[in-house]
């Protein structure tokens, strides 16, 4: 077995001019040989003002009915998403083939169902992945639901053993972590073929365990197949890097932890394959850049980009999908850019990579973003999604005619 490397840290630098970059779902199989050596280029650019979407997309967007509940929180990940209401009650919708909806049963619901998860304490945060999703309780303790990786699957919420005095859960669609309260020490657990554990070894393992020398983390962000944190405003990767989503610039290995300097962010987010981070104004990506996630139009670009976006006020909130992201900033405006196949990124038709859409919500209070679709709560606290509705994942009672551009208001059942 060859000796895994380090968390990675991103490198980037800054500087105004437009970014000269060089050179799915599926990734590439990593090569045999490891990679060693420390990205030695970086590349910086500075994003469009994000195209605000039509005014009568606003107007038109539907009118919630019946009465819906008061939502503070809204996840999504996959075909899934899980709203949080202020009492602390979950509802999930959308693909629930493999249990991820947490109602005892596996079938697809395009009406929200209620998590029965009140004998475990009130949820505090949410996280959801392609086949699973779980829960942060009062107290710190942690459920989960779903096929959870490696090999446990939950129809119907469960407590992960092993896990107290949790601050923040993050679920990936081959792994899972949590970051703890007591020295922001982080424990994964799940698939670790592509050191995704960040644990030193590649061996798979359903009980958490902690990452090996890491202390002080503050927030966790798990993707598909890598996983990112940040310490001391300094952001670190782990997992696949088959797209240069982990260490940019170096050749594809899968790499468990590698430190260097690193730029400084409070929020982190990573998608399929392509990572985001962000602070202030400032928001950076690196990784795939087929479809535009990265927000610039150099579709071969992998090497991190960073921009300030002069238009934007100060960013609370950065989400990354499978090949799209988005950013909500302090006067609850979102924008998001990459790909736009279903609909996700809030317009009609294709669009030009990398271009940021400004998406016809205002006040927006959360955002949160699947595999091809994205939501949001807006400012009287109902959710609104768009997108894909394959799976019923818009949360309109059916299945729409097609993909869904216009944000929906998810229509909640009235039963308990």
């Amino acid at each position: 077995m060859k000796t895994p490397h380090p968390l990675t840290t991103v490198v980037i630098c800054s500087c105004t001019l437009t970014a000269a970059c060089g050179p799915s779902r599926q990734e590439p199989a990593a090569p045999a040989a490891t990679a060693t050596a420390q990205a030695t280029e970086t590349a910086s650019a500075v994003l469009p003002p994000a195209t605000a979407a039509p005014a009568t997309a606003a107007a038109s967007a539907s009118t919630p009915s019946p009465p819906q509940p008061s939502i503070v929180e809204v996840a999504s990940g996959g075909a899934t998403s899980c709203a949080r209401e202020t009492s602390g009650a979950v509802w999930c919708w959308g693909a629930g083939d493999k249990g991820q909806l947490g109602d005892g049963g596996s079938s697809d619901s395009a009406t929200p169902k209620r998590v029965p998860l009140d004998s475990m304490g009130k949820v505090t945060q949410l996280s959801v992945a392609a086949e699973h999703a779980c829960a942060l309780h009062e107290g710190g303790k942690v459920s989960c639901w779903g096929t959870v990786p490696p090999n446990t699957t939950a129809i119907a919420p469960a407590a992960v053993k092993g896990l107290d005095n949790i601050a923040q859960i993050a679920a990936g669609d081959s792994f899972s972590c949590a970051l703890s309260g007591h020295k922001g020490r982080v424990f994964c657990w799940g698939y670790n073929k592509k050191h995704q554990l960040a644990d030193g070894s590649s061996i798979s393992r359903a009980a958490p365990a902690g990452i090996p020398s890491l202390y002080y983390a503050n927030t966790i962000s798990a993707g598909h197949r890598h996983g990112c944190l940040i310490s001391r405003e300094i952001v670190e990767c782990f997992g696949a890097n088959g797209f240069g989503q982990v260490e940019p610039l170096i050749v594809p290995s899968p790499s468990r932890r590698k430190t260097a300097r690193a730029p400084k962010a409070t929020m982190v987010a990573t998608g399929k394959a392509h990572s985001c981070a962000a602070k202030g104004g400032a928001v950076s990506c690196w990784g795939d850049n087929t479809k535009g996630a990265l927000g610039v139009s150099d579709t071969a670009v992998q090497n991190v980009v960073q921009a300030r976006n002069k238009s934007l006020s100060k960013v609370v909130q950065l989400v990354a999908g499978g090949q799209h992201s988005c950013i909500r900033d302090e006067a609850g405006a979102i924008s998001c850019w990459g790909d736009n196949a279903r609909g996700q990124l809030g317009v009609t038709g294709a669009q030009e990579p990398g271009k940021w859409r400004q998406v016809a919500i205002s006040g927006a209070k959360q955002i949160s973003a699947g595999d091809a679709h994205s939501c949001a709560i807006d400012d009287e606290s109902h959710v609104r999604c768009w997108g894909d509705d394959t799976h019923g994942q818009l949360g309109q009672g059916k299945n729409s005619d097609g993909p869904q551009s216009e944000p929906l208001v998810v229509m909640f059942s009235d039963s308990k």
